[in-house]
């Protein structure tokens, strides 16, 4: 019996029908840094592609579920035939990351020159294989989104540039990754998705939109999740980065509960109708913080560092790293430990990380 496997990139996701909570939205800046700092091999210790079961049977590959997968311009410069090895077969959605917003509205293409001739392949690679080609579009900056969204003229050019955008690019659709938006700007955001949609319908085009862990049913957020499900063809829960490299305390990138009620008041608000449009992200990477102590939810001495899983999985794995592993109980997510060098006051290097679709024995665990 054949088994499916995916390249894991930086997140992937699938469908959700059913299921998750109230999650903390990092700053801007942190925003950035969590995505500056995955810049890690996409290769496992044994110089593999990272993958994972999706399937047993092949006739169920590509429905109904579905599989997203960020491509970021910094895997591409490090391997820039990687792309090629990915299983194409597997994969409903292939976004390529990233485009960011310039302070005048125009998209900063220089990232994607790091792609170079490989994105007509990668365009046609997608059309082969019945992939949908994304470009994700991006801004983390509070007061670019309050500039843009707050004004109908420069939003609807932004609007343009983007679809225009996706032409050039001989892409399927765009990935909106808009994070630390005024909520002020809720109504505004709200209009620029259903105003994109518009537009992206009249050219055959398809919009995703990234959104974090929240309360959702809370009207004192940014995210508008009904309105915008409805306008977008899908929307990406980030099931992630409840705690990431800027916290005060230590633990879980994905706690349990949180996501859970995450997406439980997701759809009681979007409703049945809109569940197929769901797609929760998983994180593959973890943080590592120096804290004052070993237990989870440790205050936090520095800023973090982000680690990807291939790195934790060696560390967990090599005796002479004298890594512990533990349990989180208030989380109910595995973290581990171990004491750092040039502290008198009993301080831990302390790393939680979300378990990235595996299992609590998903790995070869310690203890």
């Amino acid at each position: 019996m054949a088994c499916g496997a995916v390249a894991l990139l930086v997140v992937v996701c699938v469908v959700v029908v059913a299921g998750a909570g109230a999650g903390a939205q990092q700053t801007a800046d942190d925003s950035v840094q969590s995505y500056e700092a995955h810049r890690w091999d996409t290769e496992d210790a044994t110089g593999d592609l990272l993958t994972f079961d999706l399937a047993d049977d092949e006739e169920d590959l590509k429905a109904p579920v579905k599989v997203f997968g960020y491509f970021p311009h910094w895997v591409h410069h490090k391997n820039p035939r990687l792309w090629r090895r990915l299983s194409w077969d597997l994969l409903s959605h292939f976004a390529l990351f990233h485009f960011p917003l310039r302070p005048d509205g125009v998209i900063d293409e220089s990232k994607a020159q790091i792609f170079g001739d490989s994105l007509h392949e990668i365009a046609q690679k997608a059309q082969d294989t019945d992939t949908t080609f994304l470009l994700t579009v991006t801004c983390f900056d509070e007061t670019l989104h309050r500039y843009i969204l707050s004004n109908d003229a420069r939003r609807r050019e932004v609007v343009e540039n983007i679809v225009n955008l996706i032409g050039e690019y001989e892409a399927d659709g765009v990935a909106l990754d808009f994070e630390a938006i005024p909520v002020d700007q809720r109504t505004s955001f709200t209009l620029f998705v259903a105003e994109l949609a518009v537009k992206a319908q009249e050219k055959d085009y398809e919009i995703v939109v990234a959104v974090p862990l929240l309360d959702y049913s809370d009207d004192h957020t940014a995210f508008d999740l009904k309105k915008i499900t409805d306008a977008a063809d899908f929307v990406f829960v980030m099931g992630y980065d409840v705690h990431h490299v800027g916290s005060v305390n230590t633990g879980a990138l994905a706690p349990f509960d949180s996501v859970y009620a995450s997406i439980d008041s997701l759809m009681d608000v979007i409703g049945p109708d809109n569940s197929e449009k769901v797609l929760l992200g998983v994180g593959h990477y973890g943080v590592e913080w120096l804290c004052a102590g070993d237990r989870a939810g440790a205050p936090v001495l520095a800023r973090g560092s982000s680690l990807p899983f291939n790195e934790i999985s060696k560390l967990v794995n090599d005796p002479e790293q004298g890594v512990r592993t533990d349990w989180s109980i208030d989380d109910q997510a595995p973290f581990f430990k171990r004491a750092s060098d040039g502290y008198d006051q009993g301080g831990y290097s302390q790393g939680g990380y979300s378990q990235g679709g595996y299992s609590q024995g998903g790995y070869n665990q310690a203890g």
